[in-house]
């Protein structure tokens, strides 16, 4: 009498362990869907971060060569003409501003990139703990099942019939 009392208890602890691994798989698979979301958000953040540096060195160019300008013609020089110190200043100022604007936006780009691959990278591992926790729950109620057999509850049984 004990060995079937003893095989539903194994029974109900595989289903039961089996049950919570596979629970456990989805509530860390929805963990890591969230560490997604926010890798993502904070890309987003970290790109529009770039790109106001970008604005802001092309806002700084445009006071700088407003104050060239004005440095010229307040010394009675033509701030517009080509080929004289106030262009070749304002060509070197218009570079660095459009280098740093450049690599700003590059920022920017690799920053959401970065962002995109960390959240695949995320969602993917996800799905892996999903699958595992299933495998785990499967091994658990074919080791179940094995300690049942070993029990000799699936022996057949042989039983002799009576005839009338």
């Amino acid at each position: 009498m004990g060995e079937p009392v003893s095989a539903a208890l194994i029974a109900a602890s595989v289903g039961a362990s089996a049950y919570f691994t596979v629970e456990s798989g989805k509530t860390q698979k929805k963990i890591y869907d969230r560490q997604a979301q926010i890798e993502k958000r904070q890309a987003s953040f970290d790109a529009l971060q770039y790109k106001q540096q970008g604005v802001d060195a092309l806002k700084q160019l445009n006071r700088v060569l407003a104050a060239n300008t004005a440095r010229a013609a307040a010394g009675n020089l033509d701030p517009f003409s080509s080929y004289d110190s106030t262009n070749i200043i304002a060509n070197n100022n218009l570079r660095e501003a459009v280098n740093d604007f450049t690599i700003a936006r590059d920022n920017a780009s690799l920053a959401l990139k970065v962002g995109r691959f960390q959240a695949e990278s995320n969602r993917f591992s996800g799905k892996i703990a999903k699958r595992d926790a299933q495998r785990n729950a499967l091994i658990d109620v074919a080791e179940g099942g094995a300690k049942i057999a070993e029990l000799g509850m699936f022996e057949p049984q042989t039983q002799t019939q009576t005839k009338k």
